[in-house]
């Protein structure tokens, strides 16, 4: 038994890397973009509808705080549960399974008349979006490149497990790394969704028209895509560390500002696409981070845990940015204490520079 052969061994990473499919890979970009299109509008509609259902409903704004975090919620829950569902069966039956769902509860939020209704329906179209970006991330990185893999990644998130179990994400010197991204992911979700949420019924309140609030709130996603975009390629020239640390810098400031120029439309417009262009542009960024640091095994688990940790930041947001609105705080005090998360994520890039190894092209692991 001894004298023959070994089996020959599948590299399927290898050759799935090194197989040139320029239609199939497009049309793969193109679909997985189009379920996290219908993701990103779900999570920023409520946002924009928000001062309407204030005034129809006849409401308090606070009441919507809880709404704005039931489908995040939901979106941590299956961010975790089924990214772990994905790597057992698939992730093309997990991805199709949960848009259908979700999109049957969009289609029903509509007909709801009621706070008590509407955070339910919310919670359970939550459930089914939190699976999305994981799966749509995945598959698009597995059918990449990796001199195009993080650029990709990063472009699908425009528009998560594995049969190991998460303990894995802490094995092989993995457990600091995981931890960094897990906070960062954390404290950047929690200024993302807070803009995305009330950022239209702030600038309403501080006089704009309804129209004008919705631009702004415009605004910020556009430059959210334009960060996407453009921060890819910047990582993969520089690296992770040095366009994090930057991007999220930036953010502190822009994001620190908005309430001290809130009455000059050009500027308020300004330093609200410059806010999302690095918060709302960074989070794909942090996505890929995990995507490109764990190993093909892991690749799903590690975008799954890392955005569903991410998700309690998102949860957090809008019913802190609520509480603060409830207490009367000024649009200064109010952006100033938005800035510090993003800060802290900054600090935290720094701190990942510390954790993680040089740059090495033997290791495709290495995310600085």
């Amino acid at each position: 038994m001894s004298d023959q052969p070994a089996a020959n061994v599948i590299e399927v990473e290898r050759v799935l890397a090194e197989t040139d499919r320029p239609t199939f890979q497009a049309m793969l970009l193109a679909l997985c973009g189009l379920c996290l299109l219908i993701d990103g509008f779900d999570a920023q509609a409520m946002g924009y509808v928000a001062p309407s259902v204030i005034a129809e409903w006849h409401v308090a704004k606070t009441a919507l705080g809880p709404v704005f975090s039931a489908s995040l919620f939901g979106m941590l829950l299956g961010a975790l549960g089924l990214s772990v569902l994905a790597d057992r069966i698939g992730r093309r039956p997990v991805l199709v399974g949960a848009t259908f769902f979700f999109s049957l509860s969009m289609l029903a939020t509509p007909f709801v008349a009621t706070i008590p209704a509407l955070i339910t329906l919310r919670f359970i179209t939550g459930l089914g979006l939190g699976c999305i970006m994981p799966n749509a991330m995945a598959l698009v990185g597995e059918f990449s490149t990796p001199a195009h893999r993080v650029k990709r990644m990063m472009m699908v998130s425009c528009g998560f497990m594995l049969g190991a179990p998460v303990a894995e994400l802490f094995r092989a010197g993995r457990g600091p790394v995981t931890l960094i991204v897990w906070a960062i992911s954390f404290m950047n979700l929690i200024v993302l969704y807070f803009l995305s949420n009330w950022l239209p019924t702030v600038m309403r309140d501080a006089g704009y028209t309804p129209g004008t609030a919705v631009i702004v709130g415009t605004v910020l996603q556009t430059g959210g895509v334009t960060g996407t975009l453009l921060l890819g390629w910047f990582i993969e020239r520089v690296g992770f560390v040095r366009v994090l640390f930057a991007c999220f810098s930036l953010a502190a400031f822009a994001v620190g500002t908005i309430g001290a120029v809130a009455h000059v439309l050009p500027w308020l417009l300004v330093v609200v696409f410059a806010g999302g262009f690095c918060v709302v542009g960074g989070q794909p960024a942090v996505n890929a981070l995990a995507g490109h640091f764990y190993p093909t095994a892991l690749r799903s688990t590690g975008i799954g845990w890392s955005l569903g940790i991410g998700r309690i930041g998102s949860v957090i947001g809008p019913l802190v940015g609520g509480q603060l609105i409830a207490l009367n705080w000024s649009n200064a005090a109010l952006f100033h204490a938005a800035a510090l998360p993003v800060l802290c994520s900054a600090l935290l890039v720094v701190v990942l520079a510390g954790a993680t190894r040089p740059p090495s092209r033997a290791s495709e692991a290495e995310p600085a």
